[in-house]
């Protein structure tokens, strides 16, 4: 019975040593993983899977689609993306406008990528290099989250090369593409031109979330 008093002022003594030192209780942070390899991989699984369906994908182009869809839906801040998308016009919209454009959009990226990707497919694309990216800019993002990872990709596509920058942010657990670049042509800006025209015809976001499919069709 004597020997409680004891132990209990031991462990209040050992809690206090652990609040005075959090990287004992909590542990380091654990550094980030580059998100090189996942791109890369990602990248390779679907030119190996268009390489061999193409025949079928160019009679089929809704299967690509698909798979598409399969492999970038959770690789992509979507949420991110379609709030930048609409720009100023974000700030005006109704939260269930967003929601609703949130979805359309994202159904109309998978759509672009695909028939991208396709294009560049039918001339023999093949990965040439990815860029590795330094640890000092891991550790930095990790210290403030308020940027992105910038992976640098360069494809070549028959006698083209072509130069690819993906901006990554690390959410919800894992690496997501929040924009990507074309040879320096910004596609989030694309998109965001798109809508903004769209906006000057119309006049009404009700109107473009609505018929944006239709919108990204034309372009």
């Amino acid at each position: 019975m004597k020997a409680k008093p004891r132990i209990s002022i031991l462990l209040s003594l050992f809690c206090v040593f652990l609040l005075q030192w959090p990287s004992l209780s909590h542990g380091a942070p654990i550094p980030l993983v580059s998100p090189k390899p996942i791109i890369e991989k990602t990248v390779q699984e679907l030119l190996t899977d268009y390489q061999n369906n193409e025949k079928t994908y160019q009679k089929n182009p809704e299967a690509f689609v698909k798979v598409v869809r399969e492999k970038l839906e959770p690789m992509v801040a979507i949420d991110e993306l379609s709030r930048y998308v609409m720009g100023r016009f974000a700030h005006r919209a109704q939260p269930e406008q967003i929601t609703q454009f949130t979805k359309v959009f994202e159904e109309s990226l998978i759509a672009y990528y695909s028939k991208s990707f396709s294009k560049l497919s039918d001339s023999g694309i093949s990965i040439k290099e990815v860029a590795d990216i330094p640890k000092q800019a891991l550790n930095d993002y990790q210290r403030k989250p308020s940027g992105s990872i910038i992976v640098k990709m360069d494809v070549k596509s028959g006698s083209e090369t072509h130069n690819i920058t993906f901006s990554m942010v690390h959410r919800e657990g894992r690496w997501k593409i929040r924009n990507y670049s074309l040879n320096g042509l910004s596609m989030g800006k694309v998109f965001q031109g798109v809508f903004s025209d769209a906006m000057k015809q119309h006049g009404k976001i009700q109107y473009v979330v609505d018929n944006w499919l239709d919108i990204m069709k034309k372009q």
